[in-house]
């Protein structure tokens, strides 16, 4: 598998360093996962309308993933072992980001599965980051160890869960963090998901605690119109965030979406947002 692009954007008032590129090489085999990817993202580059995760940046990243499957077995489809890194690093080729994962799993032939990983992080900050409203993280350099534990349920079962668990190093830090999600379709037409994680984090400048809870409804009506209908509470910024979108698909890949997207802050009682969103599109064949 190869997968490239090269993009350029002009605007005015900048020159030059106007480019973003993208390589990716990789063997996908049916037990062995060999991936490597170049991606560069230069400092002049803006799409406007686009997103970027970072910019004036370069990234390296590679991937190893072996899965032995155990033919013999009733019970364990396959075995999982991964090691992947990445690294960014700006236009001058100092360090920025580097990460370092190792993962290791069984695959069931329920399909569910229980996976460990073990994370290391480096980041250099050259600008205090505010983690929160009151509390900053220094500039300097960091590396820190974190360890993570998950497993999942059948997801296709009518009913399915799961749940993860992390610990370790944060920043000049720790952190403990743990939640888990729940799915429940007593038909072809509903669908319902119930989703939680909290956080725990105790930094030298102060501690704080994050919860966040979240809902997911689906319903059918038809092979051609949903429901989709997505709420969540969070109680760092103790706010309610709701999405309700209707879609209809009036032709072969087109579609009617109405949206509707709401968000309320429950200390003070107040709405923040409330915007109404009409989407059409058709495809013309020739």
């Amino acid at each position: 598998e190869i997968d490239s692009y090269v993009l350029r954007s002009d605007t005015p008032g900048k020159s030059g360093r106007d480019m973003a590129g993208k390589v990716l090489a990789a063997w996908r085999g049916d037990e062995w996962v060999f991936a490597g990817e170049y991606n560069t993202v230069q400092r002049n580059f803006d799409p406007q309308v686009g997103f970027i995760r970072r910019k004036d940046a370069t990234q390296y990243s590679g991937d190893v993933n072996w899965q032995p499957r155990l033919r013999r077995s009733r019970t364990i489809r396959n075995l999982i072992f991964q090691t992947s890194a990445d690294r960014f690093a700006d236009s001058d080729g100092h360090l920025e980001t580097r990460t370092q994962g190792f993962n290791s799993g069984i695959a069931f032939v329920n399909g569910g599965s229980v996976n460990f990983r073990v994370d290391r992080t480096f980041e250099r900050l050259d600008e205090e980051f505010k983690i929160r409203p009151t509390i900053g993280i220094p500039v300097g350099d960091y590396q820190y160890l974190s360890y993570t534990g998950n497993f999942s349920t059948n997801p296709v079962r009518r009913i399915a869960g799961n749940a993860n668990l992390t610990a370790g190093e944060f920043w000049n830090g720790h952190r403990k963090s743990y939640g888990g999600g729940l799915t429940w379709r007593p038909n072809y037409r509903l669908n319902v998901t119930l989703d939680y994680s909290r956080n725990d984090v105790d930094l030298p400048n102060g501690d704080f605690t994050t919860d966040l809870l979240g809902t997911r409804w689906l319903w059918g009506f038809s092979p051609r119109a949903f429901l989709n209908a997505f709420f969540q509470y969070n109680t760092d910024t103790h706010e309610v965030s709701s999405n309700i979108r209707f879609n209809l698909i009036h032709h072969p890949l087109s579609d009617l979406y109405l949206v509707y997207n709401d968000r309320r802050n429950t200390e003070a009682g107040q709405l923040v947002e409330r915007a109404l969103i009409v989407k059409l599109t058709n495809l013309f064949n020739f």
